[in-house]
């Protein structure tokens, strides 16, 4: 199914999570392209239809522990017989099955892992999960873990500390969507999408439901409203199925590009219903915002049954390029060949040298303010570079000032930070000036 990536052991090599139906695996890097696994060893032997996974420090430890959504208990020997309007057998719906506890795996820093879903809180029933994300949400520089529940209300983990959690999703308004329906939630997705200097949520969703797009308020913090048809982003993607999920800043012109990847999970055409579809690209220079796939290229004009996304600079030239997988199709490869604009890529470091996933930063370029977040999971069973662009527009000239709020509670500045080749900025933290 999907797949999660991090040093889980300390040693300086990212792992790999793989998530999947009756069964997950952990392999650890052993270098050379070599791989182990490790699963029993670990203590994450499980039976359950695992999802979206992501690795973060939960509890401010130092290692990284292991989120994993499960979806549903499915026996193809005893499934019920689900049919289409026309009577021809179909897939039957999420709700003809019973929801699988999620699982909050513990590093215990020896290798191994303990499963503390229960008393951190994040067993609860009913959650049929596919997405997953780990960002700071709630204002208090704590990772939060969003999960993406496909036909039952999505949920909002805030990170209390100790490695406990409550569940805020209602109260924070992203549960449901604006007019109080739960959501066919897929892949998940976090940035500034309307420019306004605060963090959005965008969650994909079922055909004709729309993608919803979470509006971040600023006062008080981790409260949310539904803002999907004021950006037109309603309009804009009632008529895909939306599965993996990106934003980012992709032409480099400041501004939040949204790119999905979009297919029906029921063969339906004959009834009129499309099965494959094109993928959605939103360029986020203008309100109400719009898909202009048809003029990014030929990958962007063929149908498909679009399902994982995930960003990284395959190439090295600085610029965000994508990968993305699609039932019966090839991965596809996608190298970004904007012009005339220009991208600073950010990295953020913990004290040990990890990526800091759960971090946000706020940075002055070019006389206006940016944030973005490095998250853990999103999109929808991918893992994505960990890294930050920034769109620096037309200038050459990297930000005059950049702040990291770490996981855990540290601010830190820099005031003109020198990024290196292909406009590289490594940040790590206790490097820089503590903001007061």
């Amino acid at each position: 199914m999907g797949t999660a990536v991090g040093d889980y052991d300390g040693d300086g090599r990212d792992d790999l999570f793989v998530s999947g139906w009756r069964d997950q695996r952990l392999y650890r890097n052993l270098g050379g392209g070599r791989f182990e696994d490790v699963t029993a060893r670990a203590g994450l032997i499980s039976h359950d239809w695992s999802t979206s996974a992501a690795f973060a420090d939960l509890d401010g430890d130092g290692d990284l522990d292991l989120y994993v959504a499960t979806y549903l208990v499915y026996d193809p020997a005893t499934a019920p017989f689900c049919a289409a309007p026309d009577g021809r057998r179909d897939f039957c719906g999420p709700e003809d099955f019973a929801a699988e506890d999620d699982h909050l795996y513990r590093n215990n820093g020896d290798g191994t892992f303990t499963d503390v879903g229960e008393s951190a809180g994040i067993r609860l029933p009913g959650g049929r999960g596919l997405g997953v994300l780990v960002a700071e949400l709630t204002g208090d520089n704590r990772p939060d873990i969003y999960v993406a529940n496909d036909s039952s209300p999505c949920w909002l983990f805030a990170n209390r500390g100790g490695l406990t959690f409550d569940e805020i999703g209602e109260e924070s308004g992203v549960a449901r969507d604006g007019e109080g329906n739960v959501l066919s939630a897929m892949g998940v997705a976090h940035a500034d999408l309307d420019a306004d200097g605060l963090l959005d949520l965008v969650v994909s969703n079922f055909f004709e439901r729309s993608t919803i797009a979470f509006r971040a308020q600023s006062r008080p913090p981790g409260v949310f409203l539904d803002a999907s048809g004021w950006l037109g982003l309603k309009a804009a993607t009632s008529k895909v199925n939306g599965f993996g999920l990106l934003m980012a800043d992709l032409d480099g012109d400041g501004r939040i590009d949204l790119l999905q990847a979009n297919g029906h999970v029921l063969d339906r055409e004959r009834l009129g219903t499309p099965f494959a579809m094109r993928p959605t690209l939103i360029r986020g220079d203008a309100l109400p915002m719009k898909d202009l796939g048809e003029s990014a290229g030929p990958w962007f004009d063929r149908p498909a049954l679009g399902r994982g996304l995930a960003i990284g600079d395959l190439d090295g030239d600085g610029r965000p390029d994508f990968a993305a997988a699609a039932i019966d199709d090839p991965a596809a490869i996608l190298r970004n060949t904007s012009t005339g604009n220009h991208h600073l890529a950010v990295e953020l470091l913990d004290r040990h040298g990890r990526p800091a996933l759960g971090a946000w930063v706020r940075g002055i370029v070019g006389g206006r303010i940016v944030v973005a977040s490095l998250d853990a999971g999103g999109s929808y069973l991918s893992t994505s570079q960990p890294r930050i662009w920034l769109g620096l527009g037309k200038s050459t000239v990297g930000p005059s000032r950049i702040e990291v709020h770490w996981p855990w509670g540290r601010s830190e500045f820099w005031d003109q930070p020198k990024p290196g080749p292909v406009g590289l900025l490594r940040l790590r933290e206790g490097s820089g000036r503590p903001i007061l």
